[in-house]
């Protein structure tokens, strides 16, 4: 007969002195031992990591009975690249998502049981959205899809740009933060041909193109200068070898230009005034033509 005290973790029997067990019991005492260790050898088959059978996305695995959060480790045997992928006829998930994770062949992956939902859910092993090319090259990362992933991104180090006369690329991946675009302290508004801008620096107005420009020294009275081609010229050319006259006040009389045959006369003070006074009468002579009618041309060119 069975005893009436049982072991503690899969009821053997424990028989008291007045108690006296049978075959059948001892028969039922060993069956119980049995299916113990065929739960420890399960147990230990799961510790041992297994190729998968089946393929990339479709994924058989010797489980048994599944209840709520079993779990079991495997090796892939192939890249799912992410598409939709089971194991043994049940949808596996990124956690807590309805994504498929990323499976690269080779690789060990634990995978559990929910019941609730009928799934299985990848364990979380790292998180993140990262990719390759946003990780300095060399420099190793871990994301959603796999942990000890390696960096692509490029170390550009110090950039330095010197303007051009065109759109110059800013090169992608990383910058050191030491680069810089080259300034110059010439960059001025003087030094800047009106009308023309340079980097929202607006030409100053009176810096313009002498090119064109074509004034000699003798064609610049003295004492003043013009810009020629880009260079300053100075005049030397007077009023007399420019082929002008000039008046001077004191005694009446005309002094021949020996460099020209150009005469220079002399006025003096009595024929200026009467010249001043003919002007007066001539305009006297305009204003009456306004108020009594129009004066004869010729007469007002005889008066001058």
């Amino acid at each position: 007969m069975p005893s009436v005290n049982k072991t503690e973790k899969i009821q053997l029997n424990q028989w008291q002195g007045n108690e006296y067990p049978k075959r059948l019991d001892f028969n039922d005492d060993n069956l119980k031992i049995d299916n113990k260790f065929k739960e420890i050898d399960t147990e230990l088959s799961d510790l041992t990591y297994k190729v998968a059978t089946g393929t990339a996305t479709v994924i058989t695995l010797t489980i048994p009975t599944l209840g709520n959060g079993y779990a079991k480790t495997f090796i892939a045997s192939a890249n799912n690249n992410g598409s939709p992928t089971t194991i043994n006829g049940q949808p596996l998930y990124k956690p807590n998502t309805t994504t498929a994770p990323n499976l690269t062949g080779g690789k060990a992956y634990t995978v559990w049981y929910d019941l609730s939902k009928n799934c299985f859910f990848i364990k979380a092993s790292a998180e993140g959205n990262t990719v390759a090319y946003h990780v300095l090259a060399g420099d190793t990362f871990s994301n959603d899809n796999d942990t000890g992933l390696i960096g692509t991104m490029v170390n550009n180090g110090a950039v330095i740009i010197t303007p051009s006369t065109v759109n110059q690329v800013i090169l992608k991946d990383y910058h050191n933060g030491n680069g810089y675009v080259v300034g110059d302290s010439d960059l001025v508004s003087a030094n800047i041909k009106a009308g023309a801008n340079i980097f929202n620096v607006q030409g100053k107005a009176s810096v313009v193109d002498t090119e064109d420009a074509n004034a000699t020294t003798a064609q610049i009275l003295a004492g003043f200068f013009a810009y020629v081609k880009g260079s300053k010229v100075n005049g030397n050319a007077s009023i007399q070898s420019l082929g002008g006259y000039k008046m001077l006040f004191g005694k009446a009389n005309v002094i021949a230009n020996s460099a020209g045959g150009v005469a220079f006369m002399k006025i003096t003070t009595e024929v200026l005034i009467i010249y001043l006074m003919l002007i007066l009468l001539a305009l006297i002579l305009l204003r009456n033509s306004v108020c009594f009618g129009a004066i004869n041309i010729q007469t007002l060119v005889t008066v001058l």
